[in-house]
């Protein structure tokens, strides 16, 4: 991940902890359903990055949730060399979250996305799995953590690393 998007990830992070106290509404017992979502903007000099991924979780108890979401990215950018590529990955996911204490989330989460990869010379189309085990830090209707890819491979995953931030709002 470059410098930028970092820094971005931590401002992010920063603003949503601070208002969260501001925005945040305590679920009542007797909602079963409820949606999250989760944003990511990534901006550099070469290039941009956004994503979004809707979703919907069950309330099985106040310690466990299962759900399913929506997954949609784009990304542009140039290598060093000045080739531009484009990026577009969409797809679902189905998540589990576990609460053994208050403010602790763990997750389980399986994504399939369709990825189609523009080049300046060529594209590329293929489907990648994901599944992820993330542990993070919730506090109201904003959690924040990371997430590892247990099927991440060099070169085919969308992303660079197996480990990665997250960040999610429940409404």
């Amino acid at each position: 991940m470059k410098k930028n998007g970092i820094f971005l990830w931590i401002v992010v992070l920063l603003v949503a902890l601070l208002s969260q106290q501001t925005f945040a509404q305590k679920t009542k017992s007797s909602r079963k359903f409820q949606f999250y979502g989760g944003i990511g903007f990534w901006l550099s000099n070469d290039g941009y990055q956004i994503s979004l991924q809707p979703g919907v979780i069950y309330n099985l108890s106040k310690k466990y949730k299962i759900g399913g979401g929506l997954h949609y990215e784009y990304l542009k950018d140039r290598n060093v060399l000045g080739a531009s590529r484009s990026v577009k990955m969409f797809g679902a996911n189905i998540i589990n979250l576990f609460y053994p204490i208050e403010n602790l989330e763990l997750s389980a989460d399986y994504e399939q996305l369709y990825v189609i990869q523009n080049y300046s010379s060529n594209s590329r189309k293929y489907r990648i799995p994901a599944l992820y085990a993330g542990v993070g830090y919730r506090s109201g209707n904003f959690a924040a953590g990371l997430k590892y890819d247990f099927l991440h491979e060099d070169g085919k995953s969308v992303y660079e690393n197996a480990l990665i931030p997250y960040i999610r709002f429940y409404f």
